[in-house]
């Protein structure tokens, strides 16, 4: 007789009931294994395929489904027994949700045509003798729609961290940092290769400099920003730091995501390298304060090692090209931001206080650029968040 059996026999338990134990046991870890995973597969993915924005659809769209896709997986792994989803993560996601939905709902014709900044549309639906027909709050629903779809990703990516166990989040900081070091790694190669190289998958415009996984170089740098954060994050969570030999290897990561940073040429990145700085160190020292104590000499040391470090690597920067393309980014006079906030300020006033719609900036924008100010460039963002929402938002 087989030991299974014979312990049926001898607890009194059907042979049924113990192999439904153990089957519901195995279930039970691949639930809590898979959930572990979906967090940060996700997250590479986003971060793999979603640096091209709107104007790359193909990917965009991937990345969406990927979203959906890893919210139905975590909800079909999720335990009976586990917490709901909290309350604050799924009113934030909804909350981000509600503004473009409204803004597609059609109103009435003395609803919309009343809204501020539908003069050029009255106008033009009037050559056509569709001037009283509904049409939304947006001025441009296809863009408001797309814009919508966009908000996809990073709700998917609130509930999965809101719903993961601690794992997982480490795990998805893991990649985040892993994904750093990747981009940096393949700026470096798009560096060497020169323009015109397929390793740039989003066309050669900011050829010269670094960009890794994404379409610009602001962009690239607020992924390598993150990443240092990340760094901190695990140097700060992980029982390594009490261990001198294992600091060597964290710092030379932060000096090569440091580096990268500047290799994009993004101003606001390479300022923002400092800001990083304070926020990380600030993370360390209150997890220090848990930890083993550290002598100050080790803290001089490292101090001085951190110093020499990135002296060397701007006197190696100062003796190439890529400094002087850097330094040209600070130099160079004709910036053309300026004009773009004064413009957009001044079509958000046009539109206030409703807006013009989620994603219609370049609709709007145009039609309240000056004259004195166009050029052959194609303003598809104001360079500035925040007056970037007033106007649409």
């Amino acid at each position: 007789m087989s030991a299974g059996r014979q312990q049926g026999l001898r607890t009194g338990i059907p042979l049924s009931r113990i192999r439904e134990t153990s089957a519901g046991r195995f279930a039970g870890l691949v639930r809590s294994a898979g959930g572990d995973v979906v967090l940060p597969l996700f997250t590479a993915v986003a971060l793999f395929l979603g640096g091209g924005g709107s104007p790359a659809p193909i990917p965009e769209l991937a990345v969406q489904w990927a979203a959906l896709a890893a919210l139905v997986v975590a909800l079909w792994l999720r335990q009976p027994k586990e917490a709901p989803l909290p309350r604050g993560a799924i009113g934030f996601s909804a909350a981000m949700l509600a503004l473009p939905t409204v803004q597609l709902i059609p109103l009435p014709p003395a609803l919309w045509t009343a809204l501020p900044g539908r003069e050029t549309v009255v106008a033009a639906l009037a050559l056509v003798g569709e001037q009283d027909r509904w049409m939304p709050w947006s001025v441009s629903p296809p863009r408001t729609l797309a814009a919508l779809l966009a908000l996809i990703p990073p709700i998917a990516a609130l509930l999965l961290a809101a719903h993961a166990r601690q794992r997982a989040r480490t795990a998805a900081l893991v990649t985040v940092f892993a994904m750093a070091v990747a981009a940096a790694l393949l700026g470096a190669a798009q560096l060497a290769s020169g323009a015109g190289t397929a390793l740039r998958p989003y066309g050669s415009e900011h050829s010269g400099f670094l960009t890794g996984f994404h379409a610009n170089r602001n962009a690239a740098a607020d992924m390598l920003l993150i990443g240092l954060f990340a760094l901190a994050g695990l140097f700060a969570l992980s029982p390594a730091r009490r261990g001198t030999g294992w600091r060597l290897p964290f710092a030379a990561a932060a000096l090569l995501l440091a580096a990268a940073v500047l290799l994009t040429g993004s101003r606001a990145g390479i300022a923002l390298l400092g800001v990083v700085g304070i926020a990380g160190a600030a993370w360390l020292a209150v997890s220090r304060r848990r930890g083993p104590t550290v002598s100050r000499t080790h803290v001089a040391a490292w101090s001085v090692g951190g110093v020499l470090a990135l002296g060397t690597a701007a006197w190696a920067l100062s003796a190439s090209t890529v400094a002087t393309r850097i330094s040209a980014r600070f130099t160079a006079g004709g910036e053309p931001r300026p004009d773009l906030w004064i413009d957009t300020l001044f079509a958000a006033g046009q539109h206030w206080p409703w807006g013009s719609g989620l994603g219609t900036f370049v609709p709007a924008f145009v039609a309240a650029e000056r004259l004195e100010v166009v050029d052959t460039g194609y303003p598809n963002r104001a360079h500035n968040d925040f007056l970037e929402l007033a106007l649409e938002g």
